[in-house]
This record gives structure tokens, sequence and C-alpha cells, in this order.
């Protein structure tokens, strides 16, 4: 592949990238601001890595490498998971988290996280989503307590038949009498359909119940 060609094709996927991020995103009413830094940000990416392949088009060593140094410097800043950390996720569960992640309020971060699949109750069961606590292990010994669970409920995986929806009733139960904490469940059409409004809803429980503001 010539360099041209690498940077036609990066200009057509930019093309289709932004447009895609940009109906998905304001089909689920993401924060205006939010979204249009992003869609600079992607655009500006797609950029750096095409005037890489100008500049060697020019045999200009010297802009390459100030190129390379200023990305290394840029997207070092970025919150950008690493992608195997999705592997064990469904795509309903992968959805709500990231829903659930750029929505989280600045207060509650400061003192509480989220994780995704975390074993409880001695390992027998595993939350899909868990609201983390921060504490302080100078005092107590312990950091990242669970607060509050998330169930994705696929209709298929946990409901299809008669048997399987009384399991996943009964392991429900047995990690909020276990743990104490509550579970809340919601089924994959509704994630699909709402995420980002089911998120929201999330949040202003954790406000008023959890983290209240003062």
């Amino acid at each position: 592949m010539t360099n041209q060609e690498r940077i036609d094709m990066l200009e057509e996927i930019k093309l289709d990238i932004s447009s895609n991020f940009s109906q998905i995103c304001r089909h689920h009413q993401i924060d205006e601001e939010v979204l249009y830094n992003a869609e600079n940000n992607i655009e500006n990416i797609f950029d750096w890595m095409i005037e890489f392949y100008k500049q060697d088009i020019r045999h200009d060593n010297t802009s390459k490498k100030a190129l390379m140094i200023g990305m290394a410097n840029t997207i070092s800043n970025l919150n950008v998971p690493i992608i195997t950390s999705w592997m064990h996720q469904s795509p309903i569960e992968f959805l709500l988290f990231s829903a659930l992640n750029i929505s989280i309020p600045p207060h509650v971060l400061e003192r509480a996280y989220l994780m995704p699949q975390v074993p409880v109750c001695n390992n027998k069961y595993i939350l899909d989503i868990v609201l983390m606590d921060r504490r302080d292990p100078t005092k107590d010994g312990t950091e990242g307590v669970p607060i509050v669970g998330i169930e994705c409920d696929g209709y298929d995986y946990h409901y299809n038949d008669p048997d399987k929806a009384t399991k996943t009733q009964e392991r429900i139960r047995n990690i909020e009498m276990n743990l104490g904490i509550p579970i809340f469940s919601y089924t994959g059409k509704e994630i699909y359909s709402n995420c980002t409004k089911l998120a929201l809803d999330f949040w202003n429980y954790v406000e008023q119940k959890i983290y209240t503001v003062k």
C-alpha cells in the first residue's frame, strides 16, 4: 500500500467514523459540549495520522518526528479504556458501562468509580457493573467497596425459560441480602434504546441517596 493510498483510506474512515459518531451520540442526547469536543478530537487524531503520511511523501523526517512526539504528549492525557477490559462484557454491558462513564457527576467520581465484572459473595457470583466506594486504606485497610450493583439482563441469557428466570431472581436476592447493597437490573432492550436516560436516572439516585451534595 502506498502512502497516498493510506491517506485516502484514512480520509474515508475519518468521514465514516465522524458521521456515525455524531448520529449515535445525538440520538442518545449526549451533552453538546462533550460531543463538540469529542468530534474535534476524533478528526484531529485522524488529521495527525494523515499529515504523517503526507510528510513521508515529502521525505520530511523532521516533521514526522515532531508529529509523533506531539501525539505522544497529547494522547497520553486521554482517558481511553484498554480494549481487553471489554472482552468479558456483553455488548449491552459495554453500552451501559460507556453511558454511565460519560455521565458520572464529578463529585461522585471523587468518592467512587465504576468497575465491570466484579466477583462478590466469596466469588460465587459476578456482578456486571458495580459502583465502588473509594475508602481510605489508611483508616480501615480497605479500598473499592461495592456500594451499588448493576445487572444487564439480556433476555436469552436470563429469562428465555422459567428455570433461568427463577435462578436470575434468586441470584439477585442473594447478592442484595449478602452484600446489603441495592441491585439495579436493566433489560437489554431498554439499554439499547435508552442507555443515556438510564445512566442519568442512575446517577440521580446515587446523588440523592448515597453521595448527596451539601
